[in-house]
């Protein structure tokens, strides 16, 4: 089963807030409607996992470093996970994520895609959860974007460029204007204002 991603239509302009940002070419917005889903996601995921209280206690044990002195035996079907599964797992915030396990190692660690994010974690398998039925019927949250007309140069942006438009995109009122969907990809092309100034036309 494949959670699908949320495309909003294009030529359709909304309200974004910024999320995470590798680049002027790769980054990931949210719209209103997925902002404040994100909010009731993190809380259902949350009541969800908190009934398992033998993952709560190896979480605990894993932070204070008793988890080496376990028996591998001991630990869930979570060893089962695959490179492409989806999974559940709570971060050192408490906060619950979904992610989508990109690579995985010989020393028991995987790489997380945090889907309703955009960012990735290193976080050691035994801490992974399978997702519950229903958590597959919410899209991905995290809109993945480029912005629109802009050729990524030669020698790549550089940190600065990319840290001036990550603080751009945390400013309270900017809107996206969806140009173009790559299916191929899976990237909107977006341009982004400021109430009716441009961050890129």
């Amino acid at each position: 089963m494949k959670i699908p991603s949320l495309n909003p239509e294009v030529g359709s302009m909304v309200r974004v807030y910024g999320s995470h940002v590798n680049d002027l070419n790769d980054f990931y917005l949210y719209s209103s409607w997925s902002h404040h889903k994100l909010l009731q996601l993190d809380q259902q995921l949350a009541e969800a996992y908190s009934q398992s209280s033998s993952y709560n206690i190896y979480l605990f044990l894993f932070k204070i470093n008793i988890i080496s002195f376990i028996d591998r035996s001991s630990t869930t079907a979570s060893e089962e996970f695959n490179i492409g599964d989806y999974c559940a797992y709570q971060s050192e915030n408490e906060v619950w994520y979904r992610g989508l396990i990109r690579e995985r190692d010989s020393n028991g660690n995987a790489i997380v895609f945090k889907i309703d994010y955009g960012d990735v974690q290193h976080i050691p398998i035994r801490l992974l959860r399978p997702l519950e039925e229903w958590m597959f019927e919410v899209p991905r949250l995290a809109i993945h974007c480029s912005l629109a007309d802009l050729v990524k140069p030669i020698n790549d942006w550089s940190s600065e460029v990319i840290s001036q438009f990550g603080s751009q995109l945390t400013k309270s009122f900017l809107y996206g204007k969806f140009i173009n969907y790559n299916k191929s990809t899976d990237i909107l092309s977006v341009e982004i204002k400021e109430k009716e100034s441009n961050i890129h036309s």
